[in-house]
């Protein structure tokens, strides 16, 4: 009697090859298939439900009338595989390959392919509506009436691939719509494409063109397109409130933890009073989202992007509402001993810890943002240390009066607020968005835009939290840790201040506590003064805590929300 295709599936673990072999009509239910070789198999009529496919290779495997819906094929492999008849909506193939391999009267609804590889594939009759296509490399693509409704093509090229046949009404895509340059299209596609990229087309009186169905070319997050429009929809929806509440109550914790960090030395130092100090910060905050946001919004699409939840909306929304719960509590704890901690590097960590939580585990992580992430880590402290030093040094040597020192102080602890707002101000918005994304069924993918309002709004939350609890986080960095002058805090803003511009201008994701604290020491060190060892080492133990403390916690709680 032949095994059962589970059983053969179980004993393929073992030498991680399955090979020649027919199953039909069974039901396999949670198997770990990940890592195998299957080559030569044939499956008629069979359902898979919540099956791990993870790095698995398919070589000559045949699939008709089958139904894998939900199931994990990340990274998979697929050559010279036949696919008829089958049902995968919503599965997860990010950065599968596929070549030789033709695909025909299935339905691949919501299914993510974003990264991977497909050369020489055939789709034919088959439903591919709200599907992510995102970044994908095609080669020797064919299409024959294909349903593309609502799919994302963002930085697909699409050169050489005739759509003709297709449908794409309300595609994703860039804003210049370079996914389609090279494209086959038929008459009625071409003068949707031409109006929308305002091309006028003069028509002969005698041939009357009836309109074609508006197409959607940007991946745009609609749910926050007004404050009116924002309010509305999270009146009738208490998931994007909650969502949005966190998101809030996290921007808040920063204003008591990290945005303290730009001024701690006015104050300290006894230039400015803190509740003036307090009105300087959140009016530069605001500038610094504004302004930066508008020349480079790297830093908010890198926590836009950092990892992608897996699953439907809702199991989604319960993972990033774990993490910001994890950023909030881990806060929360460290505001208690009055440390300096970072929020930038919280939020990625209950972030990236809660996707891992999710149905994908580490192929949800996006390294090429989490590169970019640590290289903004490595920098921070080691530019902020060395450019503190340096302005010291420079300070010395030009001995500019007590007044200008002052006044310098004043542009100094202005110049932190503003790149503060630049980097930590696009993170919360970065997340924000994501929230409002995965409430409206979206991704973590995609061009989006971010209104004023919601800068406003993130500014203010943030200088409020600056306001009810910053006084300790001064007194921590400005007094505790090194006691500085009016010129030894004005070379500490300098540093810290040229070190986040740098940063920021590269696009790489950085902590505000991190720059301006290791300023703070460079100016301690090259000025001969007393450090306290004991306050430096404190804030730098919870600083290597903090990607292993709130990752965990984001994990515990992501499982706890969605088990």
């Amino acid at each position: 009697m032949a095994p059962s295709c589970s059983a053969a599936l179980e004993r393929a673990r073992e030498d991680g090859l399955l090979a020649g072999g027919r199953f039909r009509g069974e039901t396999l239910r949670g198997l770990d298939c990940s890592e195998l070789d299957l080559k030569a198999l044939s499956f008629e009529a069979c359902r898979f439900t919540q099956c791990d496919f993870t790095r698995t290779s398919f070589y000559g495997v045949r699939l008709e009338e089958c139904d894998f819906s939900g199931c994990r094929f990340a990274q998979s492999y697929w050559r010279d595989c036949a696919l008829t008849g089958c049902k995968g909506e919503g599965c997860d193939f990010r950065r599968s390959r596929l070549r030789s391999t033709r695909i025909s009267g299935s339905r691949f609804r919501y299914a993510n392919f974003s990264g991977g590889a497909w050369e020489n594939v055939e789709l034919a009759d088959s439903n591919w509506s709200e599907s992510v296509l995102t970044e994908l490399r095609l080669r020797c693509l064919k299409l024959e009436r294909v349903d593309f409704t609502g799919a994302d093509f963002f930085r697909t090229c699409l050169k050489g691939v005739d759509l003709s046949e297709c449908t794409i009404d309300h595609i994703t895509l860039s804003e210049t719509c370079a996914e389609l340059k090279g494209a086959t299209l038929d008459a009625a596609q071409a003068a949707v494409a031409a109006r929308i990229l305002g091309i006028l087309i003069r028509r002969p009186p005698s041939v009357h063109i009836s309109p074609a169905p508006p197409v959607h070319w940007t991946g745009g997050v609609r749910l926050v397109s007004s404050f009116g429009d924002f309010l509305a929809r999270a009146a009738g929806d208490p998931i994007l409130a909650l969502t949005a509440l966190l998101v809030l109550a996290v921007v808040l914790v920063n204003g008591w933890t990290d945005a303290p960090n730009a001024i701690a030395t006015a104050v300290a130092t006894g230039v400015l009073p803190f509740r003036r100090a307090a009105v300087l910060a959140a009016v530069c905050n605001l500038l610094g989202v504004a302004g930066m946001t508008a020349y480079n919004a790297t830093v908010a699409e890198t926590l836009y992007t950092i990892a992608d939840f897996g699953g439907d909306g809702r199991a989604a929304l319960s993972a990033l509402c774990a993490a910001l719960c994890a950023i909030v509590a881990w806060a929360a704890l460290a505001w208690r001993f009055g440390i300096p901690t970072s929020e930038s590097h919280a939020l990625v960590a209950g972030v990236t810890g809660a996707a891992l939580a999710m149905p994908g585990g580490w192929a949800n992580v996006q390294g090429a943002a989490w590169g970019r992430v640590l290289l903004g880590l490595g920098l921070s402290v080691t530019l902020g240390y060395w450019a503190g030093g340096f302005c010291h040094r420079l300070l010395v040597r030009l001995r500019p009066g007590a007044g200008l020192l002052r006044r310098g102080q004043v542009a100094g602890a202005a110049a932190m607020a503003f790149l503060h707002g630049a980097q930590d101000g696009q993170k919360f918005l970065g997340v924000f968005l994501l929230g409002c994304a995965l409430t409206d069924g979206g991704r973590a993918e995609g061009v989006f835009s971010i209104p004023g309002w919601l800068m406003l709004l993130c500014a203010g939350v943030m200088a409020l939290g600056t306001g009810i609890g910053g006084r300790r986080i001064i007194n921590t960095v400005g007094r505790d840790m090194v006691s500085l002058s009016p010129g030894e805090g004005f070379a500490a803003d300098l540093g810290g201040a040229a070190c986040l511009l740098f940063c920021t201008l590269a696009g790489l994701p950085v902590s505000t506590t991190h720059a301006k604290t290791a300023a703070i020491l460079g100016v301690g060190a090259a000025s001969g003064g007393p450090v306290n060892r004991g306050v430096a080492g404190g804030i730098a133990l919870t600083w290597l805590l903090t990607f292993p403390g709130c990752g965990a916690l984001g994990f515990l709680l992501a499982r706890l929300f969605h088990p």
